[in-house]
């Protein structure tokens, strides 16, 4: 029998955090291809990317005698969590630390772990990290975007990430063997009951996930299609707040903050949802225009799995991600540099283009994305994670 313990402090029931979506379902799809051949257990803390995403764990607490969840199950995995003084992984204390360590302690002595997983680059992870190394207990670093630059992750057996750019730019940049996982999205739970496609969408309105871009495409359908709507759906950010820090520098190298939410009579504002796929059936093109490096995308797959065509960036595993079901273009370096500032008008031609071909054609574009999402099979990333974990422990699962 395998023994797992996933470990970081981020919660794994956070779903304003892609990379905590896409642990939970790891952790459940090993569960379930791997049944009792595998005991799983995970130990996290109160910390959300936003507080918006907490709304599962609360409705978690809710179900529990007296909302205690330092100890739970769901789908055959144990969850412990340790607690903390504050949701917000920069205002740690060292007390939560200090219980964390604790808690993990606890667990080990129990459970004798042969594989400890998770992410996060804390003081009292890598103590924990190192420790587990100098007993022999296999590490799993779960590596979800591009901002590790520079780290060695000596302390870890694996690096594992989603897409094969990004196991390419950790390798070629950095000289860390990440190994490509692929990604794991439940369809049934993005997939829409019904189609009644209108929006132009953007979601998690961040400046480096590319607002600046979906803004000056909303200003150029002002112009050319006033009646096409664009839609925001907040997530981490809110777009009411972020839109007016958005900068225009003019011919004179003159900066300014022109933007307020009302500038937009042609965009509309949709609150952070667990149900996505509510979302996903008012969509017609979906726009991820990704300025940081994008270690994979999780709704522009997501958004071709419900064929819906997709304009996006071709920043690091996002060409994989959209796989031919759209549009990938290159954005400003400038804008690369500096994720509030707007791109020219020059900038946004190929965009507004792009926009407008997807947006014609995008019934006509429906099967060619669903068979760009048939690349995205979580059996097979299932299966490709079961043989990394039989090679750690070097025997047969």
């Amino acid at each position: 029998m395998l023994k797992l313990l996933w470990l970081s402090p981020f919660s794994l029931f956070d779903t304003s955090s892609g990379a905590a979506v896409h642990a939970k379902i790891i952790l459940e799809q090993i569960k379930k291809f791997l049944g009792d051949q595998v005991v799983i257990k995970a130990l996290g803390s109160f910390i959300f990317d936003n507080e918006r995403g907490a709304e599962c764990l609360l409705a978690k607490a809710q179900e529990l005698p007296n909302n205690d969840v330092s100890y739970f199950e769901e789908n055959g995995i144990e969850y412990y969590y340790s607690s903390n003084s504050t949701s917000a992984c920069l205002f740690q204390k060292n007390d939560d630390d200090k219980y964390f360590y604790a808690r993990y302690q606890e667990i080990r002595s129990n459970f004798k772990p042969d594989i400890i997983m998770g992410y996060g680059l804390s003081a009292v992870c890598m103590c924990i990290y190192a420790k587990a190394k100098a007993e022999g207990i296999k590490t799993v670093y779960l590596l979800c975007n591009g901002n590790h630059k520079g780290y060695t992750f000596r302390l870890f057996d694996h690096v594992w990430v989603e897409a094969q750019a990004t196991s390419d730019y950790y390798c070629l940049n950095f000289a860390v063997n990440a190994i490509k996982t692929g990604c794991f999205i439940y369809k049934d739970k993005i997939l829409a009951t019904y189609r009644e496609p209108k929006y132009i969408t953007l979601i998690n309105p961040n400046p480096q996930k590319g607002l600046s871009y979906f803004v000056k495409l909303a200003l150029a359908y002002q112009k050319l299609h006033p009646k096409r709507r664009f839609l925001i759906v907040n997530s981490r950010g809110d777009f009411r707040d972020i839109v007016k820090e958005l900068k225009v520098i003019d011919k004179k190298g003159r900066v300014t903050k022109p933007y307020k939410a009302n500038n937009f009579f042609n965009v509309d504002i949709a609150e952070h949802t667990t149900n996505i796929a509510e979302v996903y059936a008012i969509t017609r093109v979906l726009v991820v225009p990704s300025l940081w490096y994008e270690a994979w995308g999780r709704v522009a797959a997501e958004g071709i799995m419900n064929g819906i065509p997709v304009l996006a960036s071709k920043s690091g595993g996002l060409v994989e991600s959209v796989n031919g079901g759209g549009i990938n273009l290159e954005t400003s370096v400038k804008c690369q540099n500096d994720y509030e500032l707007m791109p020219t008008d020059e900038d946004i031609k190929p965009w507004v283009k792009a926009l407008d071909e997807l947006y014609e054609n995008s019934d006509k574009l429906k099967d060619k994305c669903l068979e760009a999402a048939m690349a995205h099979d979580i059996n097979k990333s299932t299966q490709r994670v079961i043989d990394y974990m039989q090679i750690l422990v070097g025997k047969q699962l």
